[in-house]
């Protein structure tokens, strides 16, 4: 790796500051010893830090997966007008001492010397785990005290449900911390108990329960997007970037994840083309431009909330491939998909079915929280993720009915219930491919009149039919078999052939059967 004179000068004086830590030695050479080089990044508070550069030693060491802790696990622990405080550990690394058989494996060559770590390096694959299950029992021992504490790393927060269980929570960390030999960064620290606290990157207010992401992150996302618009052709490491720092912002914003897949999307293209290499020049679609600007204008005036609110009404929606239907209560509404949409794969006919039964109920729904309940797991995960990188046709799909929902001031989230679980009850879907019979009633002849949904018809648009799942209605006492003579003949009206219908008519389930007679 090469360097200019001023990163040479820089990097011979971080050495000789380490060297004067303990934190690396010279030494000699030794049989299977490892050499690697070394390369600097400048910190926060602008100060430089040394980085030995572990690639090469990286592919050889077995990496074991372990959940570790981050924002999203700390935000669970915030309650309303909580108070907070975080601590910052100095050198957290380099806190945690190497064994003298394995310092051979961490050496690197700097002007005809030879220097070794004698502590946990920077850059080791390893050592975020290392240190996670090194720091977990220092946290076992806080909240067998009743303290309310995680961490990233050397990142601690500290929760208090009142000013004095937070100041508690403070003095007996630092005293833990100081007497298992760590150092707390007094400057990077916040000790004073506070309802507004930044950690990681983002703004915690547990008065209002909500979430920003902090002003340098901000301008630091909306100088990388404004560099990416100035032309069409930029490096894929330079958008990878931003993609990267869109993504770690999500929990600050809303819709973020609405706006970046064309984004990854068009970067993984063109990283495959040119075999992985970051460095090549690649294009910006319309769709990806579009998005930058979208993080450019929002992103100052963005936040998310701290804790979802609770869902103010449940929906339960189907789909086959000859239409839609959904419940909400006793009220049932329900379509048949146009010609051309009955060729559609159903994952994206499921989520299409969701947005329709939306725009039924739209007046009724606006302001709230909307619970989506769902036989489809591919649907489902789409909607709770505002989206999809496995399939571009289901990714635009869900992207239309999230923008729907956010100009008509909806908020949605999705659950699943599996196909003849006892909770659907008569909501099941009600035979190989057809939609269920209480939510989307085929074979009833009063159904038979209902209109395409208002989106997908041709010429003027008429309200779809709603009906009641009332036992004791005309409609109750004609979803029996003789529905499914009545879909019989309309199979054969759409000209398919005797094969196809004795197949369909024949997927009768016991399921089935027993929601059109209960």
């Amino acid at each position: 790796m090469k360097f200019s004179d001023q990163e040479c000068e820089i990097v011979t004086e971080e050495i000789q500051n380490l060297v004067n830590k303990g934190i690396i030695s010279e030494c000699e050479h030794a049989r299977g010893e490892v050499i690697s080089t070394v390369f600097i990044r400048q910190k926060k508070d602008g100060m430089w830090r040394l980085i030995l550069n572990l690639k090469r030693l990286n592919t050889e060491v077995t990496y074991r997966h372990f959940k570790m802790p981050n924002l999203c696990s700390a935000l669970k622990l915030v309650k309303k007008d909580a108070f907070m405080a975080s601590i910052d550990l100095k050198d957290a690394y380099f806190s945690v001492s190497m064994h003298n058989a394995y310092k051979k494996f961490f050496r690197f060559k700097w002007r005809d010397k030879l220097f070794e770590f004698n502590v946990l390096p920077n850059g080791l694959a390893l050592a975020p785990r290392l240190f996670t299950k090194l720091l977990k029992p220092l946290f076992a021992s806080l909240r067998k005290k009743g303290h309310i504490s995680t961490f990233f790393i050397d990142d601690l927060l500290l929760i208090g449900h009142t000013e004095l269980e937070c100041v508690r929570n403070v003095c007996d960390t630092i005293s833990l911390f100081s007497r298992t030999g760590f150092v707390v960064h007094p400057e990077k620290s916040m000790c004073e108990p506070s309802k507004v606290i930044q950690y990681l990157g983002v703004i915690i207010n547990s008065d209002s329960m909500t979430l920003k992401p902090t002003e340098k992150r901000a301008n630091s996302l909306v100088d990388t997007c404004s560099e990416l618009l100035q032309g069409r052709q930029r490096t894929i490491r330079d958008v990878a970037v931003v993609v990267g720092k869109m993504v770690s912002s999500f929990p600050a914003i809303k819709y973020g994840p609405l706006y970046y897949r064309h984004l990854d999307r068009d970067k993984n293209v063109a990283l495959n083309r040119n075999r992985g290499n970051f460095d090549a020049l690649m294009t910006l679609s319309d769709r990806s431009r579009y998005e930058l600007q979208w993080w450019v204008t929002n992103i100052f005036s963005a936040h998310n909330d701290i804790t979802p609110p609770e869902p103010d009404v449940v929906v339960f929606t189907d789909a086959s491939l000859s239409g839609w239907g959904c419940s909400v209560g006793n009220i049932s509404s329900g379509g048949h998909w146009p010609q051309h949409a009955q060729s559609y794969h159903i994952n994206i006919l499921e989520i299409r079915a969701v947005h329709e039964t939306l725009k039924c109920f739209c007046h009724e729904f606006q302001n709230k929280h909307v619970r989506v309940i769902s036989d489809n797991t591919t649907a489902i995960a789409c909607i709770n993720h505002m989206g999809t990188n496995h399939s571009v046709e289901n990714n635009e799909e869900t992207w239309k009915l999230w923008t729907w929902c956010i100009h008509q001031k909806i908020w949605i989230s999705a659950a699943h219930v599996p196909e003849g679980d006892g909770r659907l009850c008569h909501r099941n879907v009600g035979g190989a491919g057809l939609a269920d019979t209480d939510v989307v009633p085929f074979g009833s002849p009063a159904f038979m009149q209902t209109t395409h949904p208002p989106s997908l018809q041709e010429g003027p648009p008429s309200p779809p039919r709603l009906t009641r799942n009332d036992s004791s209605t005309a409609f109750a006492e004609e979803t029996g078999p003789a529905g499914l003579q009545s879909l019989g003949s309309r199979f054969e009206a759409t000209g398919l052939n005797d094969d196809a219908i004795h197949l369909v008519m024949n997927s009768w389930r016991p399921n089935t059967a027993k929601s059109y007679t209960t």
